[in-house]
């Protein structure tokens, strides 16, 4: 009994149960245990071979017999795996093993064996088949890594994504095919996620084996055992590159002009936005121009719509090649253009950059019917001047441009009136620059340069001035820096150039004694590349000696120069002509880089010499620019001296020359050639220091 029982408990224990068949009487006997796994009870159900195959699944019944059958008369054990149903009609797998035991006469006596419930296992084998399964034909990338970030196994949709074979990836560590697109903190905030949540989802990028990056949607899960130790991580990813194409695609057309590619309203409204924001951070300002072509209804009515889009299409791509690589050109709608000025300085700025608006759309567009004649009316509005946000700067300079629209057209106002009356008068002044050139009306005046030392002249510089035939006299603190705003300054500059070394030519021949004529040069002449070739040339066609000419550059523009710039100046000097730098001490030089240009004069500002002697601190820096350039053997000149005390005190100072009114005014050629020839006279009698402040000027240019 006690066998028995402890038989029985390790049935139980094992689930499996054991059977015996009598082959002389038919007689079936089960183990407790194969009730339990068939569910019967055994008061209820009598075993038997026929009842035992009415429980077998009725596809399996057929290959039981048969096997149980053969092995009989094979005399082999077999085991065998088939279904059954159970009494309430679910169906289990079980597994069947059989042994028969026979006479001396080889006569088949009794069969025994044993039966297993093996369900839990076979379902067990087909989820992981199906996984298996899954992980080979899923169209997502699957690698799986190990707690040391060792790659375990990648899927054929990993292989094929990636470009790296299974050699080549499995034993890799789990950042081999990791793209430069995101820094460490990236990672570890990646890494940190899995470990607190267990997963990590999200958008990363990563590196195919021909060495391009590519976006991918990817998930790791954290796989744990029993005792919650973490022995592997599985990532399952999707290339994302076709969806973040059509993404880009969408995200283009939902804010870009189709007609034109230019950004739409949406888009406009989004960088004024952004550069409100950074203008108010930066305390910096920019300018919404509204453009608004005009007469184009007549385009559309006579040629056709296609013949205006083309011409719209036209427009566009003038007005993209018209303004800076930051600023933005949109069309929001119709034939209106928003023109964003991005980060600029001023009214007399955005005047420029509108003005040359106009410029690209002076030209006749050539269309298929022909010769179209745009032109356009221009609002303009300022931050923070004309409104603090999108939409009132964008009101503004559509009233602007209305404005425009009842003065005529074809030009451009200012939403302020005052503004508006700055950029016509500038715009005047630019198209009087370029007739003035056309029609010579520019002239030299001369300024001599006195040396404090010996009192003769050693130097006259050449002033530029301008006779406007309608608004008469104009400085050139007026037009110069039109000039060389809109690049005029360069064919001006170079009309002086000519013309003051032929004028000095001139003098030489008629024995005038002058020194060198200094010539004022533009940065925009130096930058251009071409200097040392517009000085060669003005010297050989006008024969003056290189020694007899001397350039002022202004300290501001010099000390900020590249290498090439410097180099220009070292060819020059190198020709034999001086250099000079202008209005010395109202920039920021360094000692450092003073010593390598090749410079032979400063020239003190006038703002310094004008409160001399009165000032304090005028004369002390005065005296530490006239030490600074005794250290570095340089001849130093005071512009703007108008008073004997000044005098006094640049040559006690150590200053070699001098150059204001207290000697002469810029005046013509003519004047300052009859001052010249009277100077050694008007000189020895009477003295430069007790004469008074203007004793030997002209008249006042």
């Amino acid at each position: 009994a006690r066998a028995e029982n402890r038989l029985a408990q390790s049935q139980h224990l094992a689930q499996i149960g054991s059977w015996e068949l009598d082959l002389q009487t038919q007689e079936l006997w089960w183990s407790t245990e194969v009730y339990q796994l068939f569910a019967l009870n055994p008061d209820e159900f009598k075993p038997s071979f026929e009842n035992f195959l009415k429980a077998i699944h009725r596809r399996d019944r057929d290959m039981v017999r048969e096997a149980y059958s053969r092995s009989v008369a094979e005399r082999e054990p077999f085991q065998l795996e088939h279904r059954v149903v159970m009494p309430d009609g679910t169906v289990r797998s079980v597994m069947k093993r059989c042994v028969t035991i026979y006479n001396a006469e080889d006569q088949p006596l009794r069969s025994v064996g044993t039966v297993e419930d093996v369900t839990s296992q076979r379902d067990a084998q087909h989820r992981l088949r199906l996984a298996a399964s899954v992980f080979e034909s899923t169209h997502e990338g699957v690698i799986i890594v190990d707690a040391s970030m060792n790659v375990v196994d990648i899927n054929h949709a990993f292989m094929e994504i990636s470009g790296y074979s299974r050699g080549e990836a499995v034993g890799q560590q789990a950042g081999f095919w990791r793209s430069e697109r995101h820094d460490i903190s990236f990672y570890r905030n990646l890494w940190r996620e899995v470990e607190q949540a267990g997963r990590w989802h999200g958008e990363i990028w990563n590196r195919h084996k021909s060495g391009v990056a590519f976006p991918t949607w990817l998930t790791i899960s954290r796989v744990d055992d029993h005792d919650g130790n973490t022995t592997h991580y599985v990532g399952v990813f999707t290339d994302i590159t076709t969806v973040k194409r059509s993404h880009e695609r969408l995200q283009y057309a939902a804010h870009h002009d189709a007609l034109t590619g230019l950004p739409n309203r949406m888009l406009l409204e989004e960088r004024l936005g952004q550069a409100t924001k950074r203008a108010q951070r930066r305390s910096r300002r920019f300018a919404v121009v509204f453009i608004d072509l005009d007469h184009f209804k007549a385009v559309n009515d006579n040629f056709g719509h296609p013949v205006g889009d083309s011409l719209l299409q036209e427009v566009a791509d003038r007005l993209c090649h018209a303004v800076r690589a930051g600023d933005t050109v949109a069309r929001i709608g119709g034939d209106e253009f928003v023109v964003l000025f991005d980060d600029i300085p001023g009214a007399d700025q955005a005047a420029i950059a509108t003005q040359k608006l106009l410029k690209a759309l002076e030209p006749p567009v050539q269309l298929e019917p022909g010769e179209v004649n745009v032109s356009c009316s221009i609002g303009v509005s300022l931050f923070p001047e004309d409104g603090r946000d999108a939409a009132t700067l964008m009101r503004n300079a559509d009233t602007a441009m209305y404005r425009t629209k009842a003065h005529g057209r074809n030009g451009f106002s200012f939403y302020t009136a005052e503004l508006t009356a700055s950029a016509l008068e500038r715009s005047t002044l630019e198209k009087g620059l370029i007739h003035a050139l056309a029609q010579h009306d520019f002239q030299l005046h001369y300024q001599p340069q006195i040396s404090l030392r010996t009192g003769r002249i050693c130097g006259v510089e050449a002033l530029i001035r301008w006779d406007h035939p309608e608004l008469g006299t104009i400085a050139p603190e007026r037009f110069i820096p039109i000039a060389e705003a809109s690049g005029l300054i360069v064919p001006i500059g170079a009309w002086v150039m000519q013309t003051a070394c032929a004028q000095a030519q001139q003098w030489l021949e008629e024995g005038v004694t002058f020194g060198a004529m200094a010539v004022n040069i533009s940065g925009q002449q130096i930058n251009r590349g071409d200097l040392p070739a517009l000085v060669r040339k003005s010297l050989a066609d006008t024969g003056l000696p290189p020694e007899r000419l001397e350039l002022e550059m202004t300290e501001t523009f010099i000390m900020t120069q590249s290498d090439a710039a410097v180099r220009q100046l070292e060819e020059l000097r190198d020709l034999g002509v001086q250099l000079a730098i202008d209005d010395f001490g109202t920039g920021y030089s360094s000692l450092s880089h003073l010593k390598q240009l090749p410079v032979h004069k400063l020239k003190i500002d006038q703002s310094f010499v004008r409160a001399i002697p009165d000032c304090d601190d005028h004369r002390t820096i005065s005296r530490a620019m006239l030490a600074l350039a005794d250290i570095l053997d340089l001849r130093v000149i005071a512009e703007g001296v108008e008073t004997q005390a000044q005098v006094d005190f640049l040559l006690q100072a150590g200053c070699d020359e001098a150059q204001g009114f207290f000697y002469a005014h810029p005046v013509d050629a003519t004047e300052t050639r009859h001052f010249m020839q009277s100077w050694p006279r008007m000189r020895s009698e009477v003295r430069p220091h007790d004469a008074p402040a203007g004793a030997f000027s002209g008249n006042r240019a």
